[in-house]
């Protein structure tokens, strides 16, 4: 996964989870993370790691899989995954 590809989940994530597109979301992500950081994570192979921050009112965990957590509930792309968090 590329700093990139984990910038996009999370963004997504937050957009599906408040019900818009991620375009219309009235903030940036930047605004509540390094996501040069984030993306440094997201390079470095064959770790393991997790990833927890706030965002407005939500709380969001990413893990070295590329999942992406907000409030409790995996999202991929952009959609909900029915599975528990693992946190």
């Amino acid at each position: 996964m590329t700093g990139n590809d984990i910038v996009f989940e999370v963004v997504a994530a937050l957009a599906a989870k408040e019900g818009v597109a991620p375009e219309e979301l009235d903030y940036t992500l930047s605004e509540y993370v390094d996501t040069d950081a984030l993306a440094t994570l997201a390079s470095m192979e064959d770790s393991v790691w997790e990833f927890s921050f706030r965002v407005k009112d939500h709380s969001v965990t990413v893990t070295h899989d590329g999942r992406a957590y907000v409030d409790g509930v995996a999202y991929r792309g952009g959609l909900r995954i029915d599975e528990p968090a693992h946190h």
